[in-house]
């Protein structure tokens, strides 16, 4: 009998002593020896990436041709929106048509710096008119004086004049249209084109080739530099190097 209880809990022992813990610890083996519980798998983290900007292949373009009409007193541009086709003018001056126009007048001083007329010229200032008739090789105006050694009389200085007058026109109606039109280009790549309208009794004319010359001096000047040379020196020698 006492045999028998003996066995019974010896068999007992044996089985509480192989049976995990309930508790979730390191379960015992009769050797004393243990058995590591595998640990829980860690949480998986969702990645979230950072928003993507658009570079500029990316965004959408918007087509914007500018038309100039390059005027004996006064030029204006207009642009066009080619892809909705909506058109509009440029007001230099503010935000109202009666400020599109500017005077076709480069000033030359003293220095040789160039500037558009913003009133009358300052003592010593040379007023070049008739930019286009002098490109189109017409007499009209009085004789110039001479800049240093430059002669403004001559073709190269006029051209360059009339190529400097240009880029600043096409350099102020993209930045009139960047603040005026921002709806339109904001975030979008601007696709820039431009024409300039010409006196018909040229348009079969040798002059043509000229202005088209003169056109394209003044958009190699916007396109690369943000303003033009700055004196009329380095004006007729960019025009030569273009």
């Amino acid at each position: 009998m006492a045999t028998n209880w003996r066995e019974k809990f010896q068999a007992l022992r044996t089985r509480l002593l192989q049976r995990p813990s309930s508790k979730g610890n390191p379960a015992s083996r009769e050797d004393g020896e243990t058995t590591p519980v595998p640990p829980l798998p860690a949480p998986r983290s969702r990645s979230i990436a950072p928003a993507h900007t658009p570079t500029p292949r990316e965004r959408a373009t918007v087509s914007i041709n500018l038309g100039i009409d390059f005027g004996t007193s006064f030029t204006k541009v207009c642009f066009r929106d080619i892809g909705s086709e909506h058109s509009g003018v440029i007001a230099f001056g503010g935000s109202s048509v009666d400020k599109a126009m500017i005077p076709t007048i480069v000033i030359v001083a003293p220095d040789g710096r160039l500037h558009l007329q913003n009133g009358p010229a300052a003592e010593g200032q040379i007023t070049v008119r008739y930019l286009k008739m002098r490109v189109a090789g017409l007499g009209f105006g009085a004789p110039l004086p001479k800049v240093g050694d430059i002669n403004l009389n001559e073709r190269e200085p006029s051209q360059a004049l009339a190529a400097w007058f240009l880029a600043e026109a096409i350099a102020r109606a993209k930045a009139w249209i960047s603040e005026n039109e921002a709806d339109r280009t904001r975030g979008r790549n601007i696709l820039w084109s431009a024409n300039v309208g010409v006196p018909v009794e040229h348009y079969d004319s040798p002059s043509l080739a000229v202005f088209r010359e003169i056109l394209a001096v003044a958009w190699e000047w916007t396109k690369h530099f943000e303003t033009p040379p700055q004196t009329l020196a380095d004006a007729i020698a960019s025009y030569r190097a273009i």
